[in-house]
């Protein structure tokens, strides 16, 4: 079953999205992450709505569900930058270069950076030559289930917000047990019987 984005590849030329960002810094930034992924995965970049993507890969998850995307890409946003990594950050190669990183936060499938200064260059570069190259999901489920919270690395800035890792293991577990999605959470207020007053 493939799915149906509503992020898709569209002709806008990656070169006029830059320069249309206001920020001369956030330009600086784009122009070398878009080099960087280009020389990662040897492909030019392209336009998925707002997100500069790189390398078109087929994704199949053990559910069903396909879908088209790309293996690495970036997008500005207000006061950071996303980059989207993928699959990548399930593996140990990936993960074992954070703590060299720099300030940044990442989740299941992205890193967030408030710019590039305070980057380590040479290891976002090896981090984005081995997420060009990570395994994908196939239909046997063979790629490892990413976890669903995200963690903040300990050389972020405070300013970037609390760290939800700063919670104890086991307040995290107990979070995750009894936290319900929005939808089950709305489908138990609807069963749960009313108090009489």
């Amino acid at each position: 079953m493939k799915a149906e984005l509503k992020t898709k590849k569209t002709g806008e030329p990656v070169d006029r999205f830059i320069a249309s960002l206001k920020d001369p810094a956030q330009q600086r930034d784009c122009r070398m992450l878009a080099s960087m992924m280009e020389r990662a995965t040897g492909e030019k970049g392209r336009m998925w709505g707002s997100i500069v993507g790189f390398k078109d890969v087929h994704l199949r998850y053990a559910s069903g569900r396909e879908l088209d995307w790309f293996a690495l890409g970036f997008a500005p946003r207000k006061g950071g930058l996303s980059l989207h990594l993928c699959c990548a950050m399930q593996d140990p190669k990936v993960r074992a270069l954070l703590p060299r990183l720099g300030p940044h936060s990442h989740g299941v499938g992205c890193l967030y950076l408030k710019s590039l200064d305070g980057i380590d260059s040479a290891a976002l570069r090896q981090l984005l030559s081995l997420a060009a190259k990570a395994k994908l999901p196939t239909n046997d489920g063979s790629s490892g289930r990413p976890a669903r919270s995200a963690t903040r690395s300990s050389a972020s800035p405070a300013s970037s917000g609390p760290s939800r890792s700063s919670k104890s293991p086991a307040k995290r577990a107990s979070a995750r047990v009894r936290s319900p999605t929005p939808r089950a959470a709305a489908r138990g207020r609807r069963d749960r019987p009313r108090r009489s007053r």
